[in-house]
């Protein structure tokens, strides 16, 4: 039975992180949850969002 409710728990955590990236990314904050300007990526992460935000 212990394990069951720990399932559950850990299950409950799981969708409660996927829900927020969701969020995030339609918010369009960089998922990285980092700054672009301080990235070394930061170049392809800002023109993949720039060409997402083109698309909808």
């Amino acid at each position: 039975m212990p394990t069951v409710i720990v399932s559950l728990v850990v299950v409950a955590i799981l969708v409660l992180a996927i829900v927020q990236l969701r969020r995030d990314k339609k918010a369009g904050k960089p998922l990285c949850g980092g700054q672009c300007s301080n990235c070394p990526n930061g170049a392809l992460c800002a023109s993949q969002r720039k060409a997402e935000n083109e698309s909808l």
